[in-house]
Formats: structure tokens, sequence, C-alpha cells
């Protein structure tokens, strides 16, 4: 077995933009955090800089990580009982301050529709609407009922958290 990166990294988020794979992954309670690191072959990591500095005692879990066709990279995660967002221009930042969503739930998936409208897929089959700039909700969640574990979004995609929750609708990002 090959050890790709050391310690814990739980609930990893890896995009690939162009030959480069970027990946964080829950902090918890250690800051900074989470780790941004980058490969060109997913196995040796580079660590490329920490995303939040400081989050007033707040832990960071499940991040999902991705650029987005506005040329911004976004991380979602759960933290403090909500949602939140930070996002920058480049992937070594910096980064923005975390922008509260005020949603509870945990699990956060960001996915957009044939429209492009953005949406948070979140536990329990929840799903809620973003606004354009994905930094706030348009509308409170609202439970889809299609959510119950892990589900193939298509032959070798599985989407962590509620992904899947309207799989036939969105697309979800793959590496």
């Amino acid at each position: 077995m090959i050890k790709i990166l050391d310690g814990d990294c739980p609930d990893p988020a890896v995009f690939r933009e162009g030959d480069t794979f970027y990946l964080t992954y829950s902090s918890g309670p250690y800051y900074p955090g989470p780790p941004i690191c980058s490969s060109t072959d997913l196995v040796n990591w580079k660590m490329e800089t920490y995303a939040v500095k400081d989050f007033e005692g707040k832990e960071i879990w499940a991040p999902d990580f991705f650029k987005y066709k506005d040329n911004k990279y976004y991380i979602y995660f759960s933290g403090a009982g909500t949602n939140w967002v930070i996002w920058s221009e480049h992937i070594q930042g910096p980064w923005s301050e975390p922008i509260d969503l005020k949603v509870g739930y945990i699990d956060p998936g960001h996915v957009t529709d044939e429209e492009g409208k953005r949406y948070l897929l979140l536990s329990g089959g929840h799903i809620v609407p973003l606004a354009a700039d994905g930094l706030s909700i348009d509308l409170e969640p609202q439970n889809t009922n299609a959510y119950d574990g892990f589900l193939s979004v298509r032959p070798g995609v599985f989407a962590r958290g509620s992904g899947q929750a309207v799989v036939s609708e969105i697309e979800y990002r793959t590496i």
C-alpha cells in the first residue's frame, strides 16, 4: 500500500486544472487550514497554502473545492452548525474571509444546472439555491427526499455527501 499523504486527511476534495490536481481536506480544529496541496501524478503532493488563517475557534469539515467558470476558486465547508464559503482569484491566495451562508446541515456539494444556476447540496437530501456569485443563498433549503447514502452518479463516479440529490438535473464535477 502506498501512503500518498502523511497524517489524517479526512473528507478529501480533489479537482483537476490542466495537468495539475488540487486537493484539500477537513482540518477540524487545527489552524491554519484547510491545507491546499497540488500534484501532477496523484502520488507526490506539494503543499501550496492554507485557505483559512484563523476561524475564531470554529472547526472546518467536509470541504468542496473547485474552480468555477468565473475563474475563481471556491471552498464550501461545514463548521459551527452552519455552512461557509471562501474564494480566491489565485490558488495560493489570498483567500477571502469565511462567509457564513447561514444554512445548516453538513457535507456541502456545489453543483449547477443546465442554465448555470448554482446550488449547494447538503446532507439529508437538502438543496439550497445560491446567488449567482455563490456567496449567499437565494432561498431556504428544500428537502428533495432523494438522499439515502452514497449513490453512483454514473459508472465509476460517486458523489460525497448529498451530491447526488438531483443527479438527473445537475452535472456533478469529476476529475
